[in-house]
């Protein structure tokens, strides 16, 4: 079942493959561990894109979940826009800082940023000093805003994909 949903995924809407999961999941039939195995075993598929915010929502025991509406934007991002580096680790521990998203062969971290959260004084001041420790440590930061992945998508990709690319060659 889980690779039936996972290959679903690539061929028919959005709105049947959701509809295709939740049925599964009201039947017991859907194993979000094996999904979530399936996944692993298969990046850059298109199919990660409807997956991923899926599996996401399901807040698998031992899956690193989104926290956030961004964080699931930005996965879905990467499994379409960035599939070639396979998925980033989000809301993982680096060098003793927990970050929003990470490519460890990379060493790069994408840091998502609203003004909800970091508007103010004492969290601008925290992001710089980890922002400054990691890459002391050897890590690329790339700040991203929600309004920059909505309306710079392009771009940001571009960026994103040149950034990894000279890490991964280095």
């Amino acid at each position: 079942v889980a690779r039936t949903v996972f290959d679903l995924a690539e061929v028919v809407a959005p709105r049947q493959h959701r509809r295709a999961w939740e049925e599964a999941q009201k039947l017991q039939l859907l194993d979000v561990a094996a999904v979530r195995d399936v996944v692993r075993r298969n990046p850059g598929r298109h199919a990660l894109e409807l997956v991923l915010p899926l599996l996401a929502k399901a807040a698998l025991p031992g899956l690193e979940a989104t926290r956030s509406p961004l964080e699931a934007d930005f996965l879905a991002f990467a499994a379409r826009r960035l599939r070639a580096f396979g998925l980033p680790r989000i809301n993982s521990m680096v060098h003793g800082y927990e970050v929003d998203a990470h490519w460890p062969d990379a060493a790069t971290v994408v840091e998502l940023d609203s003004r909800l959260h970091h508007d103010n004084d004492p969290a601008f001041e925290r992001d710089r000093a980890k922002w400054n420790a990691l890459t002391s440590r050897g890590e690329v930061v790339y700040p991203l805003t929600a309004r920059r992945l909505r309306r710079e998508a392009d771009t940001v990709a571009a960026e994103l994909t040149a950034i990894l690319e000279r890490r991964l060659r280095a």
